[in-house]
């Protein structure tokens, strides 16, 4: 019996804990900022890491007061719904930071207006796992120019211009036409069989005779995938170089462009060159 009075009052402690660390976002300006302070200290050090950053990026007046305004109503929206200091508040405000900071001296400067509209369709249109997943892809491409990032190879973007973009249906993406939206799926092969016939099998060679032809069977015809719509919070890329890089190898794809669904990690692309001439082949894809 006190060992069930024990538990019950280890687990009234931590729900009391849990509740203490709620911190509530004030509409005053003056007061928002410290409040995100105790917000992200309720994490760990990438979170109180953001918050620094953040808090350098409104004392340096890097958004204009009606882009505060629209940030400041997102972080109390998401802050009522109880998203996270480390997996949603972290990549929001490095994302900012990153778009303020980071970038190299010859590259284009980053629209934040276009990156608060991202934000708040991403947040009212999605879920706390697909906010997560947005703003991480964002801070990563505008931190590192990182399309991809896994624990064998990565893929970079670098040179050319980008923007951030929501859209709220799909369309056609920069690579091509929308897929069909109804009928029979289409894989990357299919399969052509040749029509039954009363006279099947009557010339095939008997066991052990190899003078007889033999039959292929099943023949396997290459088919072109068709090219995904584009929806949601995308990164329109223009006149860029990929760059994969893989352990030990890597290869460029020079003026190519496309757009790349933040959520699902789909890059719909255009254009580009690749070319083996660093095998000595004159072969260019």
């Amino acid at each position: 019996m006190k060992r069930v009075y024990l538990l019950l009052l280890t687990a009234l402690l931590a729900s009391l804990s849990a509740h203490a660390q709620v911190v509530k976002l004030s509409e005053n300006p003056e007061q928002f900022m410290a409040e995100v302070q105790k917000l992200m200290a309720t994490g760990n050090a990438v979170s109180v890491r953001a918050g620094t950053n953040m808090q350098a990026l409104w004392s340096e007046n890097r958004l204009s007061q009606p882009q505060r305004d629209r940030l400041m109503a997102l972080s109390r929206k998401m802050n009522a719904k109880r998203y996270q200091p480390v997996a949603h508040f972290a990549p929001l405000f490095e994302t900012f930071y990153n778009a303020a900071y980071s970038q190299k001296p010859a590259a284009q400067p980053v629209s934040m207006d276009d990156l608060l509209t991202l934000a708040e369709k991403q947040f009212t249109n999605g879920d706390a796992k697909a906010f997560g997943q947005v703003m991480n892809a964002t801070c990563l491409f505008l931190e590192r120019r990182l399309l991809y990032l896994g624990n064998y190879n990565k893929l970079y973007a670098e040179g050319g211009t980008f923007s951030f973009r929501y859209l709220d249906t799909p369309q056609a993406g920069s690579g091509g036409d929308m897929p069909p939206t109804s009928g029979t799926a289409t894989g990357a092969t299919t399969a052509t069989v040749a029509p039954a016939s009363n006279f099947d099998g009557w010339d095939d060679p008997a066991p052990g005779d190899s003078t007889k032809p033999r039959q292929l069977g099943v023949v396997m015809v290459q088919q072109k995938r068709p090219v995904p719509g584009v929806v949601g919070a995308v990164l329109m890329l223009k006149d860029v170089f990929l760059t994969m890089v893989a352990n030990g190898d890597s290869v460029v794809v020079p003026n190519t462009g496309g757009d790349l669904m933040l959520n699902t990690g789909v890059l719909v692309g255009r254009g580009g060159k690749f070319d083996w001439a660093t095998a000595n082949r004159p072969d260019i894809l």
